[in-house]
């Protein structure tokens, strides 16, 4: 997914994944759980919420396609986000694989967010970039979210399948 990036943005690793951020984005350690992401960076608050991205690798059987792996994934984030709307979803490519764009919006905290997801299937697994802002914020947040997102690089094999 890799793009132009302003010269002063920095990367973000970890041994599978990584980023391309503005200087003043940070790696957040990830929560504990059972299958934690791969790597979770943030930037300054606005409106009381850091903006970020979460990159996860997702173990997929072989035969399973886009479509059945959104309707999982999107299943899954509804029952952890109870408020969450799917707004948009849009059929993209990504390096050259098989992708989604999807943007919901829900609450958290009494923050109204906007989350835009890339569902990237690959050969060895599944990748899901996730980006999350203030939903106040979501105008001027869009093109630096997406621009990194877009810089995602993850190391051929590490999706698992």
């Amino acid at each position: 997914m890799t793009q132009q990036m302003p010269p002063s943005w920095v990367t973000q690793a970890c041994p599978a994944v990584s980023l391309r951020t503005p200087p003043d984005w940070r790696v957040v350690p990830p929560p504990p759980m059972e299958y934690p992401p791969a790597l979770i960076v943030a930037g300054p608050p606005r409106h009381g919420f850091a903006p970020n991205v979460t990159v996860t690798l997702d173990p997929l059987p072989p035969a399973m396609t886009l479509a059945e792996w959104h309707t999982i994934n999107l299943e899954s984030l509804r029952q952890a986000l109870t408020s969450l709307r799917l707004l948009d979803l849009q059929p993209d490519e990504v390096d050259g694989a098989p992708a989604l764009i999807r943007l919901c919006a829900y609450g958290m905290d009494d923050h109204p967010l906007s989350l835009i997801q890339w569902l990237v299937r690959r050969p060895d697994g599944g990748v899901t970039i996730s980006a999350t802002c203030h939903t106040g914020d979501y105008a001027n947040a869009i093109d630096t979210l997406g621009q990194i997102a877009r810089s995602c690089v993850v190391a051929q094999g590490e999706a698992h399948d």
